[in-house]
């Protein structure tokens, strides 16, 4: 009788244990360390773009050399492509003002020597 019912308690526990498998709560990793942190908040940065700010990133890529600009309440911020000699200036709202050529420096040359 005891046998009988160890059989029928696994088989009972072999059916119901797939469908609470989908009640089991994701957790998420959590971001821990520096690195971890600048590669979400770049994700975040390009994720978050909208009007030509996107489509200047989506062409040319991602550029450290962006500076931001508050002056007398107007905000203004300056990407720079050095290698590709290029420059745009976007306004708050991520419309281009301005864009123009400037002088190309490429450096890979003297960093690897």
């Amino acid at each position: 009788m005891q046998r009988y019912f160890l059989i029928l308690t696994g088989l009972l526990a072999l059916a119901v244990c797939p469908a609470l498998a989908d009640q089991i709560i994701y957790y998420p990793p959590s971001v821990t360390g520096k690195k971890a942190r600048s590669q979400i908040r770049h994700y975040l940065y390009a994720k978050n773009l909208v009007g030509e700010k996107k489509a200047v990133y989506e062409s040319h890529g991602y550029t450290p050399h962006r500076l931001r600009f508050n002056h007398a309440g107007r905000v203004t911020e300056r990407w720079q492509y050095l290698e590709k000699g290029l420059e745009f200036t976007f306004d708050q709202k991520g419309n281009i003002i301005d864009e123009r050529e400037i002088t190309r420096e490429d450096r890979r040359g003297w960093v690897y020597q």
